[in-house]
């Protein structure tokens, strides 16, 4: 829904951002199981776009673009592996705080490792 959609490219331009504060304020907002699955798969539906655009397969979606251009073609698949094991993680009896806790600074980490 458009609400998911909106979310899940709130955490991506906090995942492209130098500020961490945009990805904590997104992620922030996965405060339920349903909302976190949702918004997660949006999510790495958004990198695997990134991740076509990056090979060669060209596309008009301004979001792939930019995934494409600020992060390696390796960042983005651990980043898509990362959004996998937290959709999986999200269906056992986690707190969901600590998961998107847990899943902010992986972003974070993936994103911006050296």
């Amino acid at each position: 829904d458009e609400q998911t959609d909106v979310l899940a490219l709130e955490i991506i331009e906090g995942i492209l951002s130098s500020s961490e504060n945009k990805l904590l304020l997104a992620t922030a907002k996965l405060n339920n199981r349903i909302v976190f699955k949702d918004t997660v798969n949006a999510v790495n539906e958004y990198l695997r776009q990134g991740l076509n655009h990056s090979v060669g397969n060209k596309t008009d979606n301004e979001t792939a673009k930019s995934i494409a251009k600020k992060l390696t073609k390796s960042r983005i698949i651990g980043l898509i592996e990362l959004s996998s094991k937290a959709t999986i993680r999200a269906d056992r009896n986690v707190n969901m705080a600590l998961l998107t806790t847990w899943l902010c600074g992986e972003y974070r980490r993936i994103s911006w490792q050296r």
